[in-house]
């Protein structure tokens, strides 16, 4: 089960890159 963490993960350092 990596997936949703990855996801997790991504959506995390797209937020981020956003901000």
């Amino acid at each position: 089960m990596g997936s949703l963490f990855e996801y997790f993960l991504f959506l995390c350092i797209f937020f981020s890159k956003f901000s």
